[in-house]
């Protein structure tokens, strides 16, 4: 719910919210939260970002592109479980389609009552899914596999890119504008 200077605020009506439920995103994440075993340092929510290149999209029938909203999200519930997944929207008022999904990063924990003395069905454990290189590999290889058919290719293995706060980047876009252009970025978007 925070501004995004890069999305065209005119078609958010073409934004589709996947989740089906009577309760805010917030709401659904404290729900789930109350049976959960967390520490003070635990991850309660994890945010995903899934999408397909530009030029996919430019070139995908409309079959193809609902084919990879059901393909993207059919991976993402049965990776996590659909009830983890408290928030799944379909972004389409920015120039490449995406989906941004929010999951609760919980396992079943197997109870012996007698000697655990919590009663939380569930543990966080982002480690479970996120924790190293490797299991990053097997993520994006894994949703690789879900995607594939529909002609789309998986990024670079071994990639050395990073990840740049969206803030820090609109702040370097906007310095450089103004370096160049004596014009400021937030200028440019009024266009």
């Amino acid at each position: 719910e925070r501004d995004t200077p890069n999305a065209n605020p005119n078609p958010t009506h073409k934004n589709i919210n996947f989740t089906v439920s009577n309760s805010s995103p917030q709401d659904r994440l404290e729900m789930l939260l109350e049976d959960t075993y967390a520490q003070a340092d635990s991850v309660r929510c994890v945010e995903y970002l899934l999408t397909a290149s530009p030029n996919w999209w430019e070139n995908a029938t409309f079959e193809e592109q609902k084919q990879w909203y059901t393909s993207s999200l059919n991976w993402l519930k049965k990776r996590h479980g659909a009830e983890n997944v408290v928030l799944a929207m379909a972004h389409r008022d920015e120039v490449t389609p995406h989906l941004t999904c929010f999951v609760v990063p919980r396992e079943r924990k197997h109870v012996n009552s007698k000697k655990d003395k919590r009663s939380y069905e569930f543990n966080l454990n982002a480690r479970k899914w996120f924790g190293g290189r490797k299991l990053m590999e097997e993520m994006q290889d894994s949703y690789h596999r879900a995607v594939a058919p529909l002609g789309l290719e998986r990024g670079k293995k071994g990639s050395k890119a990073a990840h740049q706060r969206v803030q820090k980047w609109y702040a370097t876009v906007s310095k450089e504008f103004d370096k160049m252009n004596k014009v400021s970025y937030a200028d440019l978007l009024k266009f």
